[in-house]
C-alpha cells in the first residue's frame, strides 16, 4: 500500500527569506499530520500536536488560532516532537498541503533550528492545492473557500490544524476526483 501525507501548521508568523537568521522564522505552535493510503484517500494515521516556541505568541496570531501562550505552557518544543515528524513521514512517496511551501517551509525553519535538514525524509513529490485549485477561480483560493467550492460547506474552527486538515482532506478528495490533482 502506497501512502501519501497531508499536513497543516499554526505557526508564530510568516516565513522569511532562506537569508533571514533562524530565530527571525517562524516556529510552529500547532501541526496535524494524517497519513492517507494514495489510492482511496482513507485516512490511516493522524498525529497532532502543540508545539512549545519558547517565546510568547504574537497577539495577532492567538487572534487568528485561538491558541494563546497559557495553551503552550508544558508542550514540548519541537525537538521532542522530531521522532514523531519522522515516523509519519518515513516512507511517503507525496506531501500535499495548502500552500504547501509555506507549510514546508516553516517545517524546514523547524529542521533546520535543530540540525537536522538532511536527515527528515521528506516525500518526492509535493502537492499545493493552493497551485491545483489556482484555474478554477484564477486567484490562490483560501482553504474555506476551496473547501466551500468542494462539498458545498463552510469550514467551522479554521485555523486549528486538525480542523484544517480535515478541510484539505475533503478538498484533495475532490480535486482528485474531478481530475484537477494526479495521483
Amino acid at each position: 500500500m502506497m501512502t501519501m501525507i497531508t499536513l497543516d501548521f499554526e505557526t508564530t508568523g510568516l516565513v522569511g527569506p532562506i537569508a533571514m537568521p533562524l530565530d527571525k522564522q517562524p516556529q510552529i505552535i500547532e501541526a496535524t499530520l494524517s497519513k492517507l493510503d494514495d489510492k482511496t484517500l482513507k485516512e490511516l494515521d493522524r498525529l497532532t500536536r502543540l508545539i512549545y516556541p519558547g517565546k510568547p505568541i504574537p497577539p495577532e496570531i492567538t487572534k487568528s488560532t485561538g491558541i494563546t501562550d497559557k495553551m503552550l505552557v508544558g508542550q514540548n518544543p519541537f525537538l521532542h516532537h522530531y521522532p514523531a515528524f519522522s515516523e509519519m513521514f518515513l516512507g511517503q512517496r507525496i506531501i500535499c498541503a495548502h500552500n504547501c511551501a509555506f507549510e514546508v517551509g516553516c517545517l524546514e525553519a523547524e529542521l533546520r533550528r535543530i540540525g537536522r535538514l538532511t536527515q527528515f525524509p521528506w516525500p518526492p513529490r509535493r502537492i499545493c492545492t493552493v497551485e491545483a485549485s489556482f484555474h478554477l477561480k484564477k486567484y490562490r483560493l483560501k482553504l474555506g473557500d476551496l473547501y466551500t467550492l468542494a462539498t458545498g460547506k463552510e469550514i467551522k474552527g479554521a485555523h486549528r490544524t486538525s480542523v484544517d486538515v480535515d478541510a484539505l482532506n475533503e478538498s484533495l478528495r475532490w480535486l482528485v476526483k474531478k481530475g484537477h490533482i494526479k495521483l
